[in-house]
């Protein structure tokens, strides 16, 4: 569909829904079902209306994209290279150390994942070019977002590579690193099991 493309899967926006409403059960006997505190209900029943407020806004700014550099459909992922591990694993490093052979490799940066849209990444490259403190100046205000404590074990900067998974994450609701945006232990198993989803929801999401 060409509308909604950042929207997540039914189902996993079924199950984010649940673990607000604290109705999503534990898939587990031992382990006793999680209701997140009224704050955070308020906080994400918020987010989410929000979220599919603007929906239409984010779908026009794809579109831009499309219309002004829509040959971006016609590149090749033949020879890509995927890095898979777990947390705390290395990966991140070995991202960042290939990422540094430039006339090979080519990685998202960190303000693609936030922003993955083509023409305002030419536009905050122009800016730069002007002046280079107003990206840098927005650097710092998203590095305070993200606080020091996660910055101290997870580095981010405004050019520095970045893990694509968090797309996935911030737009689809699915992935493991949903364990960093969204705090209900249930969901996060729900999202993480990728290959356990319908076929609809995977190809919506890798496609």
């Amino acid at each position: 569909s060409p509308f909604f493309l950042a929207a997540p899967p039914t189902c996993l926006l079924w199950k984010r829904l649940q673990a607000i409403a604290g109705t999503l059960k534990s898939s587990s006997p031992e382990v006793p079902d999680y209701k997140m505190p009224k704050e955070s209900v308020k906080f994400w029943i918020f987010k989410t209306i929000l979220f599919y407020g603007t929906m239409l806004i984010i779908d026009i700014l794809f579109l831009i994209d499309d219309v002004f550099y829509g040959d971006y459909q016609k590149c090749s992922l033949d020879d890509a290279v995927f890095i898979v591990g777990g947390f705390r694993t290395g990966t991140t490093n070995l991202h960042r150390a290939i990422h540094l052979d430039e006339e090979r490799f080519v990685s998202p940066r960190f303000h693609e994942i936030i922003m993955p849209y083509l023409w305002m990444g030419k536009i905050f490259d122009w800016l730069e070019n002007r002046d280079p403190k107003i990206i840098k100046n927005i650097e710092t205000k998203l590095q305070d977002i993200y606080g020091k404590n996660n910055l101290a074990r997870h580095p981010m900067s405004w050019h520095g590579a970045e893990e694509d998974d968090g797309i996935l994450a911030t737009w689809h609701f699915a992935g493991w690193y949903l364990s960093a945006i969204f705090a209900h232990p249930e969901a996060i198993i729900h999202s993480g099991l990728q290959d356990q989803l319908p076929e609809s929801a995977q190809k919506k999401m890798f496609e």
